[in-house]
């Protein structure tokens, strides 16, 4: 079996630092494509780095931004690399969004060069999981002609689910279509529902 990298991303709740992690491991009868003999050893890598970029909303990624993650990176134990949203998107916090993640290590294994890597598609929603947050906060203090309040929040979980439906099928015109809609939502006070 060859080595198969394997990532994951968290977001911090600022959104301001993205932890890109190495999820790998060691090889083993359960994990064939880790490292270790018979693939690449983390100790044979010389070089990985993570391309970042954002899809916009016609479906085209935009240019890809390469962040040097060696020698924290590659890890057999689930290790990862803090990337900062100035570093990585050239923002202050990273925005909602489409982003392909790009995994690459490269180096020498018994004296042959190899190069390898993985593409994972994840979706940013730090905006809009803060605007959900506001409305539910608006439904908890409410206590009187509640209703277009509780139908605007009504309208947002709505919304918010039918996006997790898409994430969990990995369809990135359907996820687009509802971070479109969610971030329009979250600039108006209605609930632009139609």
């Amino acid at each position: 079996m060859a080595l198969s990298l394997k990532s994951a991303i968290s977001l911090s709740n600022d959104g301001i630092t993205l932890s890109f992690y190495d999820k790998t491991n060691a090889y083993s009868a359960i994990t064939v494509g880790g490292y270790g003999s018979p693939n690449q050893a983390v100790s044979d890598a010389t070089a990985a780095t993570v391309a970042i970029s954002l899809r916009a909303a016609d479906g085209t990624f935009g240019t890809a931004t390469t962040v040097d993650v060696f020698s924290t990176l590659p890890s057999n134990s689930g290790g990862y690399f803090d990337i900062t949203a100035t570093v990585g998107a050239g923002t202050a916090t990273w925005a909602d969004g489409i982003y392909k993640f790009v995994y690459t290590v490269s180096g020498t294994s018994g004296g042959v060069a190899y190069s390898t890597s993985v593409t994972r598609y994840e979706t940013l929603r730090n905006s809009i999981a803060n605007c959900y947050q506001t409305k539910a906060a608006a439904i908890a203090d409410c206590s009187c002609a509640c209703k277009d309040i509780q139908d605007s929040f009504k309208c947002f979980s709505l919304y918010m689910r039918l996006l997790k439906s898409e994430e969990c099928c990995g369809n990135l015109d359907g996820i687009q279509k509802y971070l479109t809609k969610l971030t329009s939502m979250c600039s108006t006070t209605d609930c632009n529902c139609s």
